[in-house]
């Protein structure tokens, strides 16, 4: 296709996530939510969005557009232009139309916003203390080139977990507990370590057998 953008729609149709360019809806009384994604490829210029409002909404609807990678919330129920900026050819632009009655509207936006961390984190692992077996959590505001590892009390790294690009919010990684051969490791403390090349972040864990 060459250098190009595009927008669509998640929608789920038989327990299935089907993209959509349009996703039409009748008005409800609940709150209603469009995921939607914005990519291209070979982009070198800034990515301007805008819309155009066919009969503005009465002043019992609000609509609201939220940039996850910013956290920006947008009105558009009045036509308007928003600058998205630079757009990365791995991963789409996520973004979240929100409509309905103004007051679900504002705490279906904060819920949502809720579950984007505001910058790069590590969540701790559960079960600690564990045997074998634990759940090591992070967070991401952006889509980021991630390395997750596991180093003993030496600093001798372990084994290495997650090592490549990780899309926008809330991740999990398990260990089994092994070293990078595969072999059991030994009781005792054992630290994770997430770095994203600019900052560094480790927690410790507890092995007990």
């Amino acid at each position: 296709m060459g250098n190009h953008i595009s927008i669509h729609f998640n929608s789920i149709i038989e327990s299935s996530v089907v993209p959509m360019t349009s996703d039409l809806r009748q008005s409800m009384d609940q709150v209603q939510v469009w995921d939607g994604e914005i990519s291209g490829s070979g982009l070198t210029e800034p990515v301007e969005i805008s819309w155009h409002v066919e009969k503005a909404p009465t002043s019992d609807i609000a609509v609201n557009l939220i940039d996850l990678n910013t956290r920006r919330v947008l009105d558009l129920s009045a036509p308007d232009q928003y600058l998205l900026g630079d757009l990365d050819d791995r991963y789409s632009r996520q973004v979240k139309i929100v409509a309905g009655d103004p007051e679900q509207v504002a705490l279906a936006v904060d819920d949502i916003l809720a579950t984007i961390p505001e910058e790069l984190s590590l969540d701790g692992n559960y079960p600690n203390p564990f045997n074998p077996v634990t759940t090591i959590r992070f967070g991401l505001p952006e889509p980021r080139n991630v390395r997750v590892t596991v180093v003993n009390i030496l600093g001798q790294e372990i084994t290495e977990l997650v090592n490549g690009w990780k899309d926008i919010g809330r991740h999990e990684v398990v260990w089994q507990g092994l070293d990078r051969t595969g072999k059991p490791v030994a009781s005792g403390m054992y630290f994770t370590v997430l770095s994203d090349g600019n900052k560094i972040i480790v927690q410790k864990m507890l092995l007990l057998k």
